[in-house]
């Protein structure tokens, strides 16, 4: 089978596909330890205990992450194999140092706005979510870095900026980015969790079409996962160094600021970069050549039904998108 080129349509499935698959997965991993939990002779108690330990979770994040990878897979298949690890360049390996600072600088920087956020979400009725072990030991850290850090930063990367993010950047990259960012915020399914991803799910996506290979996303979003488990850990005060104040409110707009700037440098960046390399990517690499491109297609009438198939192809997309976001507001009332 001829490799062909992913495209909105592909993004709208395997958004769908990648989270109801998890589910099954995950579903179906679980079931299966349970039963070789009791053959062994533990008790009910026992088992349900067990998944709140620091090796449950683990063996949660590989059944429900396995199904990002058999997505990714299924339509690796389907593409140009190479388009997803470009050899870098020494230009490329200095702008991914750039970013994974910024990407460090990130946590740090939406700390104050993301406290005022969870006390907004506290208000509303919503409980933050959090680890049900402790990390008091080495084995529960490593262990963690495993769970919470490794697997997701590979497994996510290869279904959000692999696949959604490389399908629809046919649409513009920046269109690109920022969608995908929003998507990846869905995934997460937590009120207290939703400003979050979408920031950092900005650089991820920008750092990944900037260098056109997926290994520098996975360990920007590695690094960024296990200093997140350092910080706890080697913590001795895990409350909130930020409280509802004039002076932590000020902070909160200061860094916020900050980072704002930071990411219309990256845009900025990404922008020249695009127009003074328009070979570097042989799709659509901004909107208004996508615009442009629409215009041509839009006054020749042989082309009727690739103008059905780009709307059909939007219909899945947003309908997808609708569709989870439905799903998202039904868990947070359930």
């Amino acid at each position: 089978m001829k490799n062909r080129k992913l495209n909105i349509f592909d993004a709208g499935i395997a958004f769908v596909i990648a989270f109801i698959l998890a589910q099954f997965t995950s579903a179906i991993g679980v079931t299966i330890t349970q039963v070789i939990m009791e053959i062994c002779g533990k008790s009910a108690t026992q088992i349900s205990t067990f998944w709140d330990t620091a090796f449950g979770y683990l063996l949660q994040a590989i059944y429900m992450n396995v199904a990002f990878v058999l997505v990714f897979i299924y339509y690796y298949k389907k593409r140009d194999h190479q388009s997803i690890l470009q050899q870098p360049t020494q230009h490329t390996k200095k702008y991914v140092g750039i970013c994974i600072l910024i990407g460090i600088a990130t946590m740090f920087l939406l700390s104050g706005v993301l406290n005022y956020f969870q006390l907004l979400v506290d208000k509303l009725g919503f409980t933050s979510t959090s680890l049900s072990y402790e990390l008091n030991s080495p084995k529960n850290y490593l262990i963690s870095l495993v769970s919470l850090a490794l697997i997701p930063a590979i497994c996510e990367e290869l279904i959000f900026r692999g696949v959604i993010t490389s399908a629809l950047k046919q649409k513009g990259q920046i269109f690109a980015i920022v969608l995908s960012s929003i998507m990846f915020a869905m995934f997460h399914f937590s009120p207290s969790q939703l400003i979050y991803p979408i920031c950092f799910g900005l650089i991820l996506a920008i750092v990944y079409l900037r260098t056109n290979n997926i290994i520098f996303p996975i360990l920007l979003h590695f690094i960024n996962n296990a200093l997140s488990l350092s910080i706890q850990y080697f913590s001795s005060d895990t409350t909130s160094v930020f409280t509802h104040s004039m002076s932590n409110l000020i902070y909160a707009i200061i860094t916020f600021a900050i980072w704002i700037w930071i990411i219309c440098y990256l845009f900025n960046d990404f922008k020249k970069h695009n127009l003074n390399n328009p070979s570097s990517n042989t799709s659509v690499t901004n909107d208004n050549q996508y615009n442009q491109s629409s215009d041509i297609l839009t006054n020749q009438t042989s082309d009727s039904t690739t103008q059905y198939n780009v709307k059909t192809n939007n219909m899945v997309l947003y309908g997808s998108i609708a569709i989870m976001g439905f799903i998202y507001i039904l868990l947070l009332f359930v």
